[in-house]
């Protein structure tokens, strides 16, 4: 990618400095996460498309492509983890975490059926109310286009390119703003276009 085209990346999403990840949430088969300013409260709202409730965001971060979050030196969750059944599953059908692809009729689509929902529900989704969580402390765009955020509590978010095309791999948008940003394989796919459902 051009280097003009690596530092406007960098321009949209260093808006995420200083901002709170609120929200992991997974669609079929891609996964976003939510931000909003640190200082502000949280406002749950009920998700019209589940029989969950989530917090509102500002700003959205899509990952339609590979993606996993780190501890220090271990992989908490990657995005593979959507297609491997939770570990209540499992041991319903008599299995092991190394066995998930013998459970009969497993549905990952099935929210809180996988790994993904599972490991949010449990490690994140207790901390994403608490005004110290999910700080964002540092942003990086490689010269692929691979996005990492680093958070002020030591968890990082890696967001990787694995297209050789231009299809869309992840994506950064501010809620009802045309503030956006697609970025695909070897280039940006499309900016500033109003991406929010209504």
């Amino acid at each position: 990618m051009k280097k003009q085209e690596i530092q406007k990346i960098k321009d949209k999403v260093s808006t995420l400095l200083g901002q709170r990840l609120v929200n992991m949430e997974r669609w079929d088969n891609y996964a976003e996460f939510g931000f909003i300013p640190a200082n502000r409260d949280v406002e749950i709202i009920r998700d019209q498309l589940r029989t969950t409730e989530r917090i509102e965001e500002d700003f959205v971060v899509a990952a339609f492509c590979t993606f996993r979050w780190t501890y220090q030196d271990r992989i908490i969750l990657a995005n593979q983890d959507m297609f491997q059944p939770s570990i209540p599953i499992l041991e319903a059908n008599g299995l092991g975490i190394r066995d998930g692809e013998d459970v009969p009729d497993f549905d990952y689509l099935e929210y809180g059926s996988n790994r993904l929902d599972e490991i949010n529900e449990q490690t994140f989704r207790p901390v994403y109310e608490q005004t110290l969580g999910f700080i964002v402390k540092k942003i990086n765009v490689s010269k692929f286009g691979d996005l990492t955020i680093d958070f002020e509590n030591g968890y990082r978010l890696e967001v990787f390119i694995n297209v050789s095309d231009p299809n869309n791999c992840w994506q950064f948008y501010e809620i009802g703003v045309p503030n956006n940003i697609t970025v695909g394989g070897n280039a940006i796919v499309e900016e500033d276009v109003d991406v929010t459902l209504t």
